[in-house]
């Protein structure tokens, strides 16, 4: 078991006591610090322990969407499974996957090399173009529901 130990200071300026004020001693002043305490690195490859973080990120992440996928393509062969509010749910559910796909798209397009920029633009767009007619797809599936927006009944 550990012990902390909590400081609270209160600064004040007088104190009143039966109509009197008397002078409170102002507190120490504390150093400021004008350099960081460590060496911050901006540019450069990212250290190894980043990399592998991001690379286990993407493999959860592909590992999941490819689990979902196959979840909702089973519960979308079961016979009361394709009801137009859950087609739209599942639509939904793409539309951010892809806008998360497209953000990293633009990213690379932005940032990435010089040698695919031009290729990254184009699936930027594509993605921009998917995602309105994802758009145009949940609002079908939603007209044909008789809803204004999805529901998770």
């Amino acid at each position: 078991m550990h012990d902390f130990k909590v400081t609270v200071a209160v600064v004040l300026t007088k104190s009143v006591s039966f109509g009197r004020s008397y002078p409170v001693p102002s507190p120490p002043t504390v150093p400021v610090m004008t350099t960081p305490p460590f060496v911050v690195r901006v540019s450069g490859p990212p250290p190894s322990w980043r990399r592998w973080l991001l690379s286990a990120l993407y493999n959860f992440d592909r590992h999941t969407i490819y689990d979902w996928a196959g979840l909702m393509a089973g519960h979308l062969r079961r016979p009361d499974g394709v009801t137009a509010m859950q087609t739209a749910r599942y639509t939904v559910d793409v539309l951010l996957l892809v806008d998360d796909l497209r953000l990293a798209t633009a990213n690379l397009s932005a940032r990435g090399h010089l040698a695919a920029r031009p290729q990254l633009v184009d699936a930027d767009r594509s993605l921009k173009n998917a995602l309105d007619r994802l758009s145009e797809a949940r609002n079908q599936l939603l007209k044909a529901a008789g809803a204004e927006h999805v529901t998770d009944d």
